[in-house]
């Protein structure tokens, strides 16, 4: 009888301390146009916040890679930011074939506060976002002072 409870007693500690959830599949998968890793089946996980960020544990998060506005009367240029989220730059990749104007973007945190600003005077320039603390910022491309797209910049540490 004692064993049997001693037994009981272990595997009830072993199945308290076990696994909570497990991913059914995942893996990685590239191609010419990029790289992507995933993972389903896990359907619990648990966020800790920080003054630094936040940890979302065993769930891989999506990235955001899409303009936030568009103004209707915007010329249509092709413009694209990466890497998103960003540790110590970011590309701001324009198509120059049809827009010619001097233009600029501004960097905004999320309470609106301008953080910085800088000429685009190539096809791709480059923002120096390393001191910049890890956050949220939104990325404005503007020419002759008129916003062409916004976009969502995530900077991680």
């Amino acid at each position: 009888m004692k064993k049997t409870l001693t037994l009981l007693i272990l595997n009830l500690a072993a199945i308290s301390y076990g696994q909570q959830s497990f991913v059914l599949a995942g893996g990685q998968a590239t191609g010419s146009g990029g790289s992507v890793s995933y993972s389903y089946g896990q359907i619990f996980y648990k966020a800790i916040s920080g003054s630094n960020g936040e940890l979302t544990q065993g769930v891989q998060q999506a990235i955001e890679i899409y303009p936030l506005s568009t103004p209707s009367s915007a010329i249509n240029i092709d413009i694209t930011l990466y890497p998103n989220p960003a540790v110590a730059e970011a590309i701001l990749d324009l198509n120059f074939s049809q827009f010619q104007e001097e233009m600029k973007y501004e960097v905004f945190s999320i309470d609106g506060k301008l953080i910085r600003t800088g000429l685009i005077s190539s096809n791709q320039t480059s923002i120096d976002v390393d001191i910049l603390p890890a956050a949220t910022y939104f990325l404005n491309v503007m020419s002759s002072n008129k916003i062409l797209k916004v976009f969502k910049l995530i900077k991680n540490n």
